[in-house]
């Protein structure tokens, strides 16, 4: 996809209202506001975003925060058992958008593109992220990628434009889940489809497991990585199949790695879920 093709679909993130390009920055064609690029990725987050409660100034979460590229390194790419178990959400997208290859699809909280090499159609990708440094790599690793810069508590889409959302590894970090669930709903199609996967945060296999990898591996004298955690998966599994319940109909869930109907058991579980 190009600029141009991404035109048609992006609206004003503070009155809703058509975006043109004006001096090679983007501009709302009715309140005039504006949106630059960044090492040619357009920042479209909105002036202000929802706010934050103070647990994210804990100094263990924003040391966490700041060594984020460190820790997707690791989950992704250090350790092959982990690294398995990392991918297991990717593989079970790709196994079921496998019937509908050239839907037109927002990966939402793109991150630096771990979900690239699973798609079937990247050329029918937009991808968006609110972290800056992961957009530079990701367009680093994929030059010709389209990724925005925004805030999915806002997206910058007009309504039904999208055939299909992905979010990969991300709502169980959203304070404000049900706003980013229901911007989700807003930009699909009717009828269209949010493939989510989460780690099963809360139950005993997940917290086993964390135990004898990440925790060994980060906790220090200077952080408390059980901690830091805590307050990045602020959201248990329940609770995001309870709110992802509110929005949309489930239509399949996918455990990993036993396949026992249990979040205790598992590791991993994707949703495809219809608007």
């Amino acid at each position: 996809m190009t600029l141009d093709d991404l035109l048609p679909l992006l609206q004003c993130v503070e009155c809703g209202s058509e975006v043109v390009v004006a001096d090679k920055e983007l501009a709302c064609h009715h309140c005039r506001a504006r949106w630059h690029a960044v090492n040619g990725i357009y920042d479209l987050r909105p002036q202000r975003s929802l706010p934050l409660p103070r647990m994210y100034e804990d100094p263990n979460y924003l040391k966490w925060n700041r060594g984020l590229a460190e820790s997707q390194d690791y989950l992704y790419r250090s350790n092959p058992l982990v690294a398995w178990v990392q991918n297991a959400g990717h593989r079970a997208i790709r196994a079921l958008t496998a019937g509908t290859r050239d839907a037109l699809t927002l990966d939402m909280a793109c991150g630096d593109g771990a979900h690239r090499q699973y798609m079937w159609r990247p050329d029918r990708v937009v991808g968006i992220d609110i972290h800056q440094a992961s957009l530079d790599k990701y367009r680093s690793r994929y030059p010709d990628a389209l990724v925005l810069r925004g805030d999915c508590y806002r997206l910058p889409f007009r309504d039904a434009v999208f055939d299909r959302v992905l979010n990969i590894y991300n709502l169980e970090h959203l304070i404000h889940l049900d706003f980013a669930l229901e911007e989700a709903h807003r930009v699909l199609k009717s009828g269209g489809e949010l493939l989510a996967s989460v780690p099963t945060e809360g139950g005993l296999a997940w917290v086993l497991g964390r135990r004898l990898t990440t925790a060994r591996r980060h906790t220090s004298d200077d952080l408390d990585y059980l901690r830091a955690n805590a307050i990045d998966h602020c959201n248990t599994v329940w609770q995001i199949e309870k709110a992802i319940s509110r929005h949309f109909r489930v239509a399949r869930r996918l455990v990993f790695p036993t396949g026992i109907p249990s979040y205790h058991s598992n590791l991993i579980v994707t949703w495809s879920v219809r608007k």
